[in-house]
């Protein structure tokens, strides 16, 4: 399955790349579907109530709602990327390192007292990818929007900066089990 989806997927840009552009975004979109849905099953919600697992199972509804909008929106391609970008890959690259630090580094009360810290840059990204995707949508006020983007962007990673990469020094660090 994973051979044939990564054929599949790998086709799709070419595609994309030599025949009709909408033909490759609809493949790549109906591969990744396949692929979230099956096997990650991001059709069921967490069972845990948590709100930072509800913001990385976001992150994957981002990532095929930014695809299949691209394909569906061709003369909004690039705005409707940056939902599978910033609200899906940025989204669950901070979600997915907020639980690798609290997992490793001494702080896995934060990850099960659904503490603030592991929700709030995830957040802020989410608000920065409506303010990127209004810059797409409404060029009248593009430069509004993208300055909000970044700036929602910019907050987020600082703030996570600060709340996690203390706590990743060698003196946090705890063995695995």
């Amino acid at each position: 399955m994973y051979g044939l989806g990564g054929t599949l997927l790998l086709l799709s840009f070419v595609l994309e790349a030599g025949g009709p552009p909408v033909l490759g975004r609809l493949l790549r979109a109906l591969v990744v579907t396949i692929q979230l849905l099956v096997e990650i099953r991001i059709y069921r919600r967490p069972h845990a109530r948590y709100w930072h697992l509800y913001l990385m199972w976001l992150s994957f509804w981002c990532v095929l709602l930014g695809l299949w909008l691209s394909a569906l929106f061709p003369a909004h391609e690039m705005a409707m990327l940056h939902v599978t970008f910033i609200g899906g890959f940025g989204l669950l690259t901070i979600m997915i390192g907020s639980r690798v630090i609290t997992g490793h580094c001494d702080a896995k009360d934060l990850w099960l007292q659904n503490a603030w810290q592991l929700g709030l840059p995830g957040i802020l990204i989410m608000l920065a990818c409506v303010a990127r995707l209004g810059a797409g949508l409404y060029p009248a006020a593009y430069a509004v929007f993208l300055y909000c983007g970044v700036g929602l962007w910019l907050l987020a990673m600082l703030l996570w900066g600060v709340l996690f990469v203390p706590r990743s020094f060698p003196s946090h660090v705890a063995p695995d089990d």
